[in-house]
């Protein structure tokens, strides 16, 4: 259950994430998901997957407008990549931004 502390520790120390969660608590599956997610080789298709499954309940596409800000899309996006495992010692979105 260390990874679902990871996923919690975060949440805690993350204001912006911690008011999502408090608003969507949908959220913190998706979050406990990333964190729980094993699966190396397949990193980039669960990021997207979880990107799928947050984006109507999170950012722009929002139905509770106090989520509904770039600010709340970034901080998912942080999260998510910080807590799916890392493939080669970087993450994923330096990886893609080089």
């Amino acid at each position: 259950m260390q990874e679902n502390n990871r996923a919690l520790a975060l949440i805690e120390r993350n204001e912006v994430l911690s008011e999502i969660v408090t608003v969507e608590p949908e959220i913190l599956v998706i979050l406990k998901t990333a964190a729980l997610y094993s699966g190396y080789a397949n990193r980039w298709h669960m990021y997207t997957e979880l990107k799928q499954r947050f984006l109507p309940l999170v950012g722009h596409y929002a139905q509770k407008p106090e989520i509904a800000t770039s600010r709340h899309y970034e901080a998912m996006i942080s999260a998510i990549d910080y807590l799916l495992p890392k493939e080669s010692g970087g993450n994923l979105l330096s990886e893609v931004e080089e």
